[in-house]
């Protein structure tokens, strides 16, 4: 898929847009400032003859953007993407200065989120390269994850090199615990159901938690919390599923307690049956087998 240099992005502070020809005036007004260029290998761009050559390179990169104050319109800074390598699965983003009011790193730190985010749908990889006398714009770029990862001596001059790797995208590493709701003060008949039948392990719940009521049970991947709703309504349909060791031996337990054992055989190779809690939350209870049939007592 090809880069999209000079795409229009929209954050919380800021707007960047492809840079025109017409946007001469305003963006010089900010880069005529001597200070944002003092740490820069070219620190006399504030000139005009000088950016207006900068503004020509922009123009002529179609890669350069100009950030604006979402608040009132202004232009405030501008940026670019540029030397895009589909083999390498790299770009760059570089030639980025904003107005001195906006230094500090919210406005900077938001532009350099929405490029990147819209950098890491075509690529693997940004890097970032920095004079190194220009220690702000180091201390910038290590701020939103870059590293340091060579010198380069491209473009006439030693150059460091920093570069942020797309990160692993999201994803769910599995069940840390189910939760489950009990009416208040049903801590013992919880404790008598999933620990004195199930077998579960009571452990104690963080303190500023416990205030609160309720009772854990966890026994290795295994765990189960019960949580104290106000207005509490059991769960009949959604449930937890248990995979046990000799479900016969269970059932049988459950049923010398008193407990409503409902066996079901329509899953394939499992054998499992269902119960309600103290509370009336459905349990189900289930053993891989060869054969499609509950446990009998």
């Amino acid at each position: 898929m090809p880069f999209e240099l000079q795409p229009t992005l929209i954050g919380s502070l800021i707007e960047l847009r492809p840079l025109r020809p017409e946007d001469w005036e305003d963006l010089y007004a900010v880069a005529s400032d001597p200070a944002i260029w003092e740490q820069h290998p070219d620190s006399d761009r504030y000139k005009e003859d000088v950016f207006r050559e900068f503004f020509r390179g922009a123009l002529d990169s179609r890669g350069a953007l100009v950030a604006i104050d979402r608040r009132d319109g202004r232009i405030i800074g501008s940026s670019r993407y540029a030397e895009y390598d589909e083999a390498r699965s790299e770009i760059e983003i570089g030639w980025t200065f904003l107005a001195r009011p906006y230094w500090g790193g919210r406005y900077n730190g938001e532009m350099k989120r929405l490029m990147l985010d819209h950098a890491f749908r075509f690529v693997e990889s940004v890097v970032f390269i920095i004079g190194p006398k220009n220690i702000r714009s180091q201390r910038a770029v290590e701020r939103i994850g870059g590293v340091l990862a060579g010198i380069s001596m491209a473009r006439g001059r030693e150059n460091l090199v920093f570069r942020i790797a797309r990160p692993a995208p999201a994803r769910i590493l599995g069940i840390e615990h189910v939760q489950l709701a009990m009416p208040r003060g049903g801590e013992d008949n919880a404790r008598a159901f999933y620990s004195g039948l199930l077998g579960l392990p009571e452990v104690p719940k963080p303190e500023e938690l416990a205030r609160r009521g309720g009772v854990w049970f966890e026994q290795g991947a295994v765990k189960i919390h019960l949580g104290v709703e106000a207005e509490f309504r059991a769960a009949r349909k959604a449930h937890p599923a248990f995979l046990v060791h000799d479900l016969a031996g269970l059932v049988r337990r459950l049923r010398e307690a008193g407990v409503e054992v409902v066996d079901d055989g329509l899953l394939p190779r499992h054998a499992r049956v269902y119960v309600a809690d103290p509370f009336g939350n459905r349990i189900e209870l289930m053993e891989r087998t060869d054969e499609a049939r509950p446990p009998r007592p």
